[in-house]
């Protein structure tokens, strides 16, 4: 059963602003660093190590589940920005990737990409255009119903980083 709620999502983005508690796992690969744009790469619907939402949408997952899927995905891309880049320092959305497998006859892709924008511009705001791309997906990691990979504009000269090996290194 899903233990993801609204209210759960208003306590979770209250927490990521205060930075008091971890939603995902803290992992300095998720982030790359080029120029002045943050990727994070792929984050699945997890909450506190369990794995939620698995299954296709339209069967196992309905539409309102893969919502919030979608919104506990954000949570967990803005955790990942939190801790390896400090959401301060964000100037913008850049761009979405949002990746999802369904049932063949389920095509409501927009629906749960809402989820997402309804988190982000909730912390990040409305500072930039962005672009979404919708990728269904024959199947998903551990049988998630839903993914979420996203770029942000960073604010040029905010934080000093070196790339090391690909990945991020503060300094």
């Amino acid at each position: 059963m899903n233990t993801f709620n609204q209210a759960t999502l208003q306590q979770k983005l209250s927490e990521i602003r205060l930075g008091l508690h971890a939603t995902g796992i803290e992992d300095t690969h998720s982030i790359q660093i080029e120029k002045n744009v943050a990727h994070v790469s792929i984050q699945f619907p997890t909450l506190n190590n369990q794995q939620l939402f698995k299954g296709k949408l339209g069967k196992e997952v309905s539409t309102h589940e893969g919502y919030l899927a979608m919104q506990l995905c954000a949570l967990n891309v803005l955790y990942q920005l939190k801790n390896n880049v400090g959401l301060s320092n964000i100037d913008g959305i850049h761009h979405m990737e949002v990746f999802y497998q369904a049932d063949t006859d389920w095509d409501e892709a927009p629906l749960i990409a809402a989820g997402v924008t309804d988190v982000l511009q909730k912390v990040v705001g409305e500072k930039a255009d962005y672009t979404c791309s919708l990728m269904t997906m024959t199947s998903l990691p551990d049988n998630f119903s839903v993914g979420l990979a996203c770029s942000f504009t960073l604010i040029n000269n905010s934080k000093k980083a070196a790339i090391s090996n690909g990945f991020m290194v503060t300094l």
